[in-house]
């Protein structure tokens, strides 16, 4: 799949052109669009039959085909193709030829009706277009028919070039409504499933359940049906086809149906967390291109956002733009990508690029991902920007409240909105899963539950108010009076890094406020604003005095540490410290503190302290003095109160004992326009490099440097060099000359960027005071 390096720029372009193979195209008319498309710089492509494809699908014309394509797209250098399989869509029928040919894998589903002598009877309905994904048999027919004459047509491909192959919208929900107005109730049918049923919730019949849905229609038939059929369309069909994509090399990628609301998420999937999670590179479909925070399918991002973090957080995939509008406009099309990369996503499935369009004859949409579009040679722009946004769909999201998936139908978009609005972070949990949040919501059909605080709220606005003042904010945005912006999504990551989308249509001046920072900036229509995250590395240990109180030390570990270090004084009387009721002799040259101190103490041998309460404990006479303590405990840890160590993170947090070089680094791009690059730097000493080149030390306000003109608008490594002082390797009492009482941390937030610009943006009706970029 996309390769990386670091948190740099993808390798390969993420965007995808949908490439709908349509009349019967030759080798040479095939080679010459996939050229077209090298020549933007796009190097992925998906050969998908549809409407309009003149070739039988599966057949040897089509096998040739694809043959020849996949052999002409490795000449012209690109990195990956992805297969369809299946002619249009929903996935599963090999072309409707396995229903007509096996009747008996048809989909089915038991029905109770009403006669028309009054009586109530159990009946079974087929659909003899669609198949059933609920009987394994119907899995090991369509690898048969379209996975295995794939493998052997393009073999050598196969977990090289060739990267996967899409599935689009199976399910087993397709029937076509209420055929008959006497259809009382009705479920999905296997063979089994009555005896998987009473197996699964003894002292339950499915059909008696049925015939009380149908007089009580409380859906208590439903929240039982979900997850038995979820793990039954999981294992029976899913599953094996990953398992054989897996096998061969490849992923099973694409989209399930309907993931925008429960209720049809559950009719399509049962669990559908579940079952999405089985993909190897878990996709969604959200192709109506909205904008804005009332319309986006928040539903349907963190379903694909669940999946991808089930499967490691290695990225997704989603089908964009297909609805279009036809007008399109390349600001939507980047505010998309970005939208579903902060959710985890970082292949772009641009729909539909036609070879021509003949099959729009039965469709009331389209937007050309071809050269119909004079626009096409500005998709070169697009994939590099897709190319930068992908860096971030594999960080570690931070996460403010978690979500129980409903197995209900509740209104769990108009909650999902309110979050966005309060800028409030969320992701979905599964029944059984653990939360990492202390806030957990679960939704019923009239309220919220905060999950074990025995708080109830019956409108989104009210759980909003609560869980503001439950889980502060990493980092949040307000308009110039001084609110909380309502029209933005915020995403932070656990690198420090900020993205903000605008989701209104009107540019305005905004303030990022993080860790007591605030940093202004001009947000236009439809904009996204980038603050880096950074990776910040010490060239020195962090240090934490001990504060004794009778004679004791007491301190938690919040995670396991290894080679900590005990630094003792040697000056002034004998030190002797135990470790947890254990001597911990410091007999060796001491080398954790800087000079002036090291020839004044011993250090222990480096050891390890298991998450816990600790306790150091002196036993000698000796005095500690503010500037000369008799101890310090030394090492690559962070600290967020003076009596809590952790492991430190490179990311700039907890560093409240530290003296040293604070080095932070980040992959940039340079505003076109920037002229000058300002940072607050806490008045510390900071030096700044560019691309490795140092353009000299700053010591004094302004903390300002000349932009190199032949480096704007261009992507550098940006890094920023401070020079701490050595107050922090003190108690915290004593900074500021005895006026700071607070342990008060971090001492050394992320420096960010400002750029200062050669003339206003001209999407903006007023001078911006700064730009501010990554």
């Amino acid at each position: 799949m996309t390769s990386r390096k670091g948190n740099g720029i993808s390798r390969e372009c993420p965007l995808i052109p949908m490439g709908a193979i349509t009349g019967k195209p030759t080798r040479e008319q095939m080679r010459t669009m996939l050229a077209a498309y090298r020549a933007v710089g796009i190097t992925q492509y998906l050969i998908y039959p549809r409407s309009g494809c003149e070739y039988e699908f599966m057949s040897p014309e089509w096998l040739a085909f694809c043959k020849g394509a996949v052999e002409d797209a490795a000449a012209l250098g690109f990195t990956s193709i992805w297969l369809y399989d299946e002619f249009n869509w929903p996935s599963g029928t090999c072309a409707c030829t396995i229903p007509k040919d096996r009747p008996e894998l048809q989909l089915q589903e038991l029905c109770l009706i009403r006669k028309k002598n009054g009586k109530e009877a159990f009946v079974r309905r087929t659909r003899d277009d669609y198949v059933n994904v609920l009987d394994p048999q119907v899995a090991k027919e369509f690898i048969k028919r379209v996975h295995e004459p794939f493998y052997r047509a393009l073999k050598p491909w196969f977990g090289k070039l060739l990267k996967g192959i899409f599935t689009d919208e199976p399910g087993f929900g397709y029937f076509p409504g209420w055929k008959h107005e006497d259809i009382l109730t009705h479920v999905p049918w296997y063979d089994g499933i009555e005896e998987d049923y009473a197996r699964t919730y003894p002292g339950f019949n499915l059909r008696e359940d049925m015939k009380r849905e149908a007089v009580y229609p409380d859906n208590s038939l439903q929240e039982r049906l979900n997850p038995l059929l979820g793990e039954r369309y999981r294992a029976a069909f899913i599953a094996p086809i990953a398992s054989w994509c897996e096998a061969h090399g490849i992923v099973l990628t694409g989209h399930l149906m309907n993931e925008f609301a429960p209720q049809p998420a559950h009719h399509f999937n049962g669990d559908i967390l579940k079952v999405l999670a089985s993909f190897g590179l878990p996709g969604n479909d959200e192709i109506f291109t909205w904008t804005d925070i009332q319309s986006t399918e928040w539903l349907t991002l963190g379903t694909t956002q669940y999946a991808v973090e089930a499967q490691g957080n290695q990225g997704g995939l989603a089908e964009l733009y297909a609805f279009g509008p036809i007008s399109l406009k390349f600001a939507e099309m980047r505010h998309m990508i970005w939208k579903q990369v902060l959710h985890g996503v970082d292949h772009f499935v641009l729909a539909v690029a036609a070879l021509d369009h003949r099959g729009c004859t039965a469709k009331n949409w389209l937007v050309p991902f071809t050269p119909t579009s004079p626009w096409f040679p500005a998709l070169k722009k697009l994939g590099e920007e897709a190319q930068l946004a992908v860096s971030f769909a594999t960080k570690q999201r931070l996460y403010d409240v978690e979500i129980r998936y409903p197995q209900q139908d509740v209104p769990l978009n108009a909650l999902l909105q309110a979050l966005v609005r309060a800028q409030i972070s969320w992701r979905f949990l599964r029944p059984e899963d653990t939360p990492q949040s202390p806030c957990v919501i679960v939704p019923g059909v009239c309220n919220f539950t905060l999950e074990g605080q025995g708080k109830t709220f019956w409108n989104p606005e009210k759980l909003v108010d609560q869980l503001l003042a439950l889980c502060p904010s990493q980092a949040y945005i307000e308009t110039p009076d001084g609110q909380r912006d309502t029209n933005v999504f915020v995403r932070c990551f656990a690198d420090g890094g900020v993205v903000v989308l605008n989701m209104l249509g009107e540019g305005r001046e905004l303030t990022l406020v993080q860790n007591g920072a605030r940093v202004p900036f001009w947000m236009p229509p439809l904009g996204v604003q980038v603050f880096p995250g950074w990776n910040v590395q010490l060239d020195a240990p962090n240090t934490l005095v001990p504060c004794f109180q009778n004679g004791n030390f007491e301190f938690t570990v919040e995670e396991k540490l290894a080679k900590l270090v005990l630094v003792s004084r040697e000056y002034d009387g004998p030190v002797k410290l135990l470790m947890d009721g254990k001597p911990i002799p410091c007999k060796n040259t001491c080398n954790q503190l800087p000079q002036g101190y090291r020839e004044l103490f011993r250090q222990s041998r480096p050891f390890a302290l298991t998450a816990g309460k600790h306790t150091l404990t002196l036993t000698s006479d000796a005095k500690s003095y503010g500037f000369l303590p008799v101890a310090w405990l030394c090492g690559t840890f962070a600290s967020d109160r003076q009596d809590a160590i952790r492991p430190y993170k490179n990311d700039g947090h907890g560093l409240g004992g530290y003296a040293g070089t604070i080095t932070q680094t980040a992959r940039v791009q340079i505003p076109q326009t920037a002229v000058l690059l300002t940072v607050d730097s806490q008045q510390l000493p900071v030096e700044l490099f560019l691309n490795g080149v140092s353009y000299g030390y700053q010591e004094w306000e302004p903390f300002a440097w000349r932009v190199p003109a032949e480096l704007a608008g261009q992507f550098v490594e940006v890094k920023l060099v401070r020079y701490t002082d050595a107050s922090h390797l003190f108690d915290a009492r004593l900074h500021g000359g005895g006026m700071k009482a607070d342990f008060d941390l971090p001492w050394f937030p992320f420096l960010h960027l400002q750029w200062q610009t050669l003339s206003p943006l001209p999407t903006s009706p007023f001078p911006p005071k700064t730009l501010a970029r990554e």
